[in-house]
């Protein structure tokens, strides 16, 4: 959260280049919040591949579990995934000022 805006869309940009499982790229970002989208993502193909579709939300839910803990500094929020339809996974997540 204190990394200046452009360092931080830095550090995410790294990190998205290594997801072997997907293919994303930053679409905004704010002091307080950051998001980028996932245009492809293999879990999803695999699955639809395999002819069990239903399966891939699986993944997406495993994301909401660290993010939806109480005590996580980053809040996730999507309005969209490709496992349920959508054109693009919307990844956003704001920054949770902690209780000392």
């Amino acid at each position: 959260r204190e990394a200046a805006p452009e360092t931080r869309v830095r550090i995410v940009e790294s990190m998205l280049s290594r997801f072997g499982n997907a293919e994303a790229h930053v679409v905004g970002h704010t002091e307080t919040s950051l998001g980028f989208d996932v245009t492809v993502c293999h879990f999803v193909t695999l699955c639809h591949a395999l002819g069990r579709p239903h399966l891939a939300p699986l993944f997406c839910n495993a994301d909401s579990t660290y993010y939806d803990a109480i005590d996580a500094p980053i809040r996730l929020s999507r309005d969209q995934t490709l496992a349920s339809g959508g054109n693009f996974c919307a990844f956003r997540f704001s920054f949770v000022k902690l209780k000392e």
